[in-house]
């Protein structure tokens, strides 16, 4: 933003990802317990706008008890991230430059944010949020790669012989497994429109809160992969 407040054209679409990101965490919020100490893990936060904003958020707005800890592989943004908390006196966030795969913490978590971590990151982070057996995982996925090579299907061939339709059948299969993998593990899942598409393409969320496994999922799970000629998925190993 300038010093008078107006956002910047060239940051207008982020900021109405953001704004709309936080008005789904806001009914989100409602499923969980907030009388305790919510800790949040961030994953992929990047220049962390998301993460400020949910600070923000939660500090002003909601008021109640909270930690975010934000998590990036690039160490001169996390050190850049650090001396602006620090500047703002924003005691319940940390910034961590370290990979979610060597994320071990003695305590659960209750919320995992995501917003566009490409392809397998988004993988890494729901695989991490149900080990962590977060209450509620609020993922935007990004370029969904892995899928797109090794989908095959005799039956869908005269759709998957174009690039650019293979392409959104692997994205849509890909969130489609995702979802049904949390739903096997533990979690009430759905995937809504995070955004109109004016603002971005990849404008799709996985929101999951912890439940009970659903006995279909496996099935769903199963079949889906059949179809498509699907073997050594990532999120699996």
């Amino acid at each position: 933003m300038s010093e008078d407040g107006k956002v910047y054209n060239k940051y207008f679409d982020k900021f109405k990802q953001i704004n709309k990101y936080l008005e789904i965490f806001d009914k989100a919020l409602d499923k969980i317990d907030t009388s305790k100490k919510i800790r949040i893990l961030d994953f992929g936060c990047g220049k962390a706008y998301l993460t400020f904003a949910v600070y923000y958020y939660l500090k002003n707005i909601r008021k109640v008890d909270f930690y975010i800890e934000g998590l990036d592989l690039k160490e001169d943004v996390v050190n850049d991230l650090n001396r602006i908390k620090d500047a703002l006196h924003y005691e319940e966030i940390n910034f961590v430059c370290k990979d979610i795969k060597d994320y071990d913490k003695s305590d659960d978590i209750d919320i995992m944010l995501t917003l566009h971590a490409c392809d397998i990151a988004t993988d890494i982070a729901l695989k991490k949020a149900v080990e962590l057996n977060a209450a509620l995982i609020l993922s935007v996925p990004c370029c969904q790669k892995e899928l797109f090579p090794k989908i095959k299907s005799d039956d869908l061939n005269g759709v998957l012989k174009h690039g650019i339709l293979k392409e959104r059948v692997a994205a849509i299969v890909t969130d489609s497994l995702r979802s049904l993998y949390l739903e096997k593990n533990g979690y009430k899942s759905e995937i809504i429109e995070f955004i109109d598409m004016d603002h971005t393409p990849k404008n799709l969320m996985i929101r999951a809160f912890k439940d009970k496994a659903n006995p279909l999922a496996e099935e769903e799970y199963k079949r889906i992969k059949e179809i498509f000629g699907l073997k050594n998925i990532f999120i699996e190993g």
